[in-house]
């Protein structure tokens, strides 16, 4: 079997969060060739995840980035801006591969991305998850003004194809709408990503990226190309679970159904007591003595 071509690209500050994305999806494909992009390496994370890989066939490879590539754009809300160092990534692997899987660190994966990557079709530049309220989606539309009949798409999963999106200067396009119409990016190279490539993209299924707001209720006649039965069986059974927005389950008062499918990954590569990144130090002290003296 071909090896499947992934790769994450963050801030230094998420490297456990990467490493707990990244060896979900170990734990359901072999011969995976992951790339990770950050603006600083992080040994110990580093030793985890190659540790993990070594038993799958897979292999791991760190690439510095360089954060300088990125000023002068804007940080949107919780956005920072690392979340643009994946616009200049699959560039590198424009001669490598015809499909490179982009995953968000704040990710877990529940099925096999060799799956994942026989649904991208060679004759797309990318395949995305939509957006599923018809409202949103007609909003996002007219702010953008990319004049496609198209849903919006999340980002946070991204099937590329590397060498139509060198020739077709992605990057390049992104980087100029952000010139041209500052007001209208309110969600980072995201926004830059649906106009630039508005009609150009294909629809995956939903349950490969269940969003947060995906467990929120919402009415029929607000669904856009899916129906309640689809959804329920997404929000059932999510192939990648994303907990997009501000919060996350590595904070202590975060509730999402499945919050535990990171947090059990996170303690056991972690090897030491774990509740939350945020959790008071000094309960954690306490509750580190009562597990190893029982006092």
């Amino acid at each position: 079997m071909p090896k499947t071509t992934v790769f994450f690209s963050f801030a230094h500050n998420f490297w456990p969060h990467t490493v707990v994305a990244a060896s979900s999806a170990l734990e359901h494909a072999n011969n995976l060739d992951i790339h990770i992009f950050s603006d600083r390496i992080d040994e110990r994370w580093l030793y985890k995840l190659r540790t993990k890989a070594s038993y799958s066939d897979s292999t791991i490879h760190y690439h510095d980035f360089d954060p300088s590539l990125v000023h002068g754009l804007k940080s949107c809300g919780h956005y920072g801006l690392a979340t643009y160092y994946r616009l200049f990534v699959p560039d590198l692997f424009a001669d490598k591969t015809d499909c490179l899987i982009y995953l968000d660190s704040d990710m877990v994966v529940q099925a096999s991305l060799h799956e994942l990557a026989h649904k991208h079709s060679g004759h797309h530049l990318l395949s995305a998850v939509p957006g599923i309220s018809r409202q949103s989606n007609l909003a996002h539309a007219q702010r953008l003004a990319h004049g496609a009949d198209c849903a919006y798409f999340n980002a946070g999963l991204m099937l590329i194809n590397p060498l139509q999106w060198k020739q077709q200067g992605v990057k390049e396009k992104c980087l100029q709408f952000f010139a041209d119409h500052p007001d209208r990016v309110w969600y980072a190279d995201q926004d830059m990503l649906n106009h630039s490539l508005a009609g150009q993209w294909q629809e995956l299924p939903i349950d490969w990226n269940v969003m947060v707001e995906n467990f929120g209720p919402i009415e029929d006649s607000d669904l856009d190309n899916i129906s309640q039965k689809e959804l329920e069986q997404a929000r059932c059974n999510p192939k990648i679970i994303h907990f997009n927005g501000k919060f996350k389950p590595w904070h202590f008062t975060y509730q999402h159904p499945f919050k535990t499918s990171y947090t059990k990954r996170r303690r056991s590569l972690q090897k030491t007591p774990y509740v939350s990144d945020d959790f008071p130090w000094f309960l954690a002290q306490k509750l580190a003595r009562r597990l190893t003296t029982g006092r």
